[in-house]
């Protein structure tokens, strides 16, 4: 019995660490979803909506000219729910998560106005105060 569980043990190890070696085989090239759900009170998403669409939409056209992101998703579940938020972020490369989105600089280049990027940011906090989340990253498994 114990050279069974060794056994079974062993096979697990290994089916593991060939995973987890498996993953670092990406191409360099290989898109990453980068994922973060929210909890956000609910009577504050329509605001959410309104932020994204006056202020994140037109953010998220100069990172992808910039080349940081290629494409930007925002989720609501429709009833609500524990997470009713899902923001997603598909980046070209690992490399690029690690630069980041650049929405700060491409923020910047759309609205020089500080005084105006502030009200911004602080609608943007204000729906994400208190809020709960979880990051995760993704690749697509149907290319």
């Amino acid at each position: 019995m114990k050279r069974f569980m060794v056994g079974v043990i062993l096979v697990g190890f290994f089916s593991a660490y060939s995973t987890v070696l498996a993953q670092g085989d990406q191409a360099k090239d290989t898109p990453y979803w980068y994922t973060s759900s929210h909890r956000v009170q609910w009577a504050r998403v329509d605001s959410l909506q309104k932020l994204v669409k006056t202020y994140t939409i037109p953010t998220v056209a100069q990172s992808k000219k910039m080349g940081r992101i290629l494409d930007y998703r925002l989720l609501v579940h429709h009833t609500g729910g524990e997470y009713n938020v899902v923001i997603m972020i598909k980046y070209p490369s690992w490399a690029a998560i690690n630069a980041g989105a650049g929405f700060g600089d491409a923020f910047k280049a759309i609205e020089p106005n500080e005084a105006k990027r502030k009200v911004a940011t602080d609608g943007f906090n204000w729906v994400f105060e208190g809020s709960v989340h979880v990051d995760n990253i993704y690749i697509e498994a149907t290319n």
